[in-house]
């Protein structure tokens, strides 16, 4: 799923939480063998049986979702609030998809999974006869807006959560520099024809989310599913009545993109440090639920009961006072120039081994051999021993150790290291950002090239998390001093602790109500 992943998908036996999607591959085999049983491939059908049928399903056997007899019944506040909302939406639906709607998705636990669901399948087009178990139309509807509209626990959250101050900061400072200008539907021409193959165009017509059709929109083999991901946000909104006007923009599609009109504003998960006309949104990971999922394989460890979370609120007791890293060896991204003259882009796979000990990963690698009191990290140019990766003819006369790749031992476990590394590649991470905030961790945060949501006014360094490097030359010091300076990391530490427990235990929530407050507030640019 995550092209660019730091490690948090490989699977160690005997691993904490947090490290891959093994259950998810479950249930998607489970899909897929429901659909097939019921031969459901036309996009006429009900998605909502389905879904019911899947839930049946993991209650027989793969324990997914609660059972009818814990469904929480909503509050008449509850009701109350949302009664318009739920009455609004049955224009142009059917009471039978409403009610399957209500029965599967409207407890914790099953809204959980659904949403999962929801969010993370590929639309039809990407895989034909399965897609449409997520991205099924009714009277034009998708499943993540039916989720919305017709469960009032989805779009009671949407309405009645606060956008966080930080958010709105971090929104402001995006819009503040096109305060004065006007979007219309001919610039957004112009630019959707010339960077066509980066960028996709999306509109709301009329409460209806429409896709267009240059390569940008295209879905890739690889790499974060960003407008997939955007989507299933925005139909959600949609369905939650966050999002009232029409609207018509531009996503990037790629990890970050090497040029961008200079124009209109375009909105994007990562963007050059020297890319300045970029409204950013939440990352992928959050948009597409991937940090609730690692949320949720916590609370299921016990990770957040009795001492566990004491330890936690107060001084934590770590076992492993070191910097621990596992991921790929890959190349990284760079941009140069300023404003106007902006360009960013990957490195070339490696040629020499001179070039690949430049990558900050294999750095931090080669630290970890010269300091392994200081530093645990391991990794690998590739999955396979056949295959190079972007380590490429490096491998000829780089180290014997690059080749081996590495196993961990049965007992490694994440939480157990006080210092987690999140090193970029050739874009940013996923978990790494994430995993130490819900652990309860120090988060150590190279400086990217690549800049993201959340890490301005949200996730400052040296208060939630320690800056180091882009070479990562500073890496062994900063650990040293931290380890002889304790009271500064269980600051951090804390502090990091705290806006994970705050926002990432809900991290797809405020993660749309980002996506809501932005584009609210790039409507009123909109000049048509």
């Amino acid at each position: 799923r995550h092209g660019n992943s730091d490690g948090g998908s490989m699977q160690s036996e005997g691993s904490m939480p947090c490290q891959g999607a093994a259950a998810w591959s479950v249930l998607v085999f489970a899909a897929a063998s429901v659909a097939s049983a019921l031969q459901l491939h036309d996009m006429s059908f009900c998605w909502a049986d389905v879904a019911r049928s899947m839930v049946d399903l993991s209650e027989d056997g793969l324990a997914l979702g609660a059972s009818r007899s814990e469904r929480a019944a909503p509050t008449e506040e509850t009701v109350a609030a949302m009664s318009s909302v739920v009455e609004s939406s049955r224009t142009g639906l059917d009471d039978k998809l409403l009610h399957y709607a209500k029965e599967m998705c409207c407890s914790g636990p099953r809204r959980h999974n659904c949403n999962l669901f929801a969010s993370r399948c590929d639309p039809p087009e990407a895989h034909p006869g399965f897609g449409e178990l997520c991205w099924m139309h009714k009277e034009g509807r998708s499943a993540a807006w039916l989720l919305a509209a017709c469960c009032d626990g989805d779009a009671y959250e949407l309405q009645m959560t606060p956008t966080p101050a930080w958010m709105v900061q971090e929104i402001h400072d995006d819009l503040v520099q096109w305060s004065a200008t006007k979007v219309t539907r001919e610039k957004l021409d112009v630019a959707e024809q010339q960077f066509g193959e980066h960028l996709c165009r999306l509109s709301v017509q009329n409460g209806y989310l429409r896709k267009g059709d240059t390569p940008g929109c295209v879905p890739r083999p690889f790499g974060p599913p960003i407008v997939r991901d955007i989507m299933a946000a925005v139909d959600s909104l949609l369905g939650a009545g966050l999002i009232s006007r029409d609207l018509d923009f531009l996503v990037v599609s790629y990890d970050f993109a090497p040029a961008l009109p200079a124009d209109i504003p375009v909105f994007a998960h990562g963007a050059g440090r020297c890319q300045h006309s970029v409204i950013m949104l939440p990352l992928n990971d959050c948009l597409g639920g991937l940090v609730d999922e690692c949320h949720q394989e916590l609370v299921r460890a016990g990770y957040y009961k009795g001492r566990r979370l004491a330890e936690n609120l107060r001084k934590a007791t770590i076992a492993e006072n070191r910097l621990v890293w596992r991921g790929m060896v890959r190349r990284p991204a760079r941009c140069e120039g300023g404003a106007g003259s902006c360009q960013c882009a990957k490195e070339a796979v490696a040629q020499n081994f001179s070039q690949l000990k430049r990558w900050p990963r294999f750095r931090l690698l080669d630290m970890a051999r010269r300091f392994p009191h200081l530093i645990d990290a391991r990794g690998r140019c590739s999955l396979t021993r056949e295959n190079a990766g972007d380590c490429n003819l490096a491998m000829a006369d780089g180290p014997a150790w690059l080749g081996a790749g590495f196993d961990d031992p049965p007992g490694f476990a994440w939480e157990r290291y006080l210092f987690h590394a999140s090193v970029d590649a050739t874009a940013y991470n996923t978990l790494a950002n994430w995993r130490p905030l819900l652990l309860g961790r120090v988060l150590v945060k190279q400086e990217s090239h690549i800049r993201v949501a959340w890490f301005r006014h949200g996730l400052r360094p040296h208060e939630h998390y320690v800056p180091a490097r882009f070479d990562l030359a500073d890496v062994p010091q900063r650990i040293a001093e931290a380890r002889a300076n304790t009271s500064e990391p269980e600051r951090i530490r804390k502090k990091g602790f705290f806006f994970g427990w705050r926002y990432l235990r809900q991290c797809q929530l405020y993660a749309r109500l980002h996506v809501a407050a932005a584009l609210n507030r790039y409507a009123d640019l909109q000049d048509f």
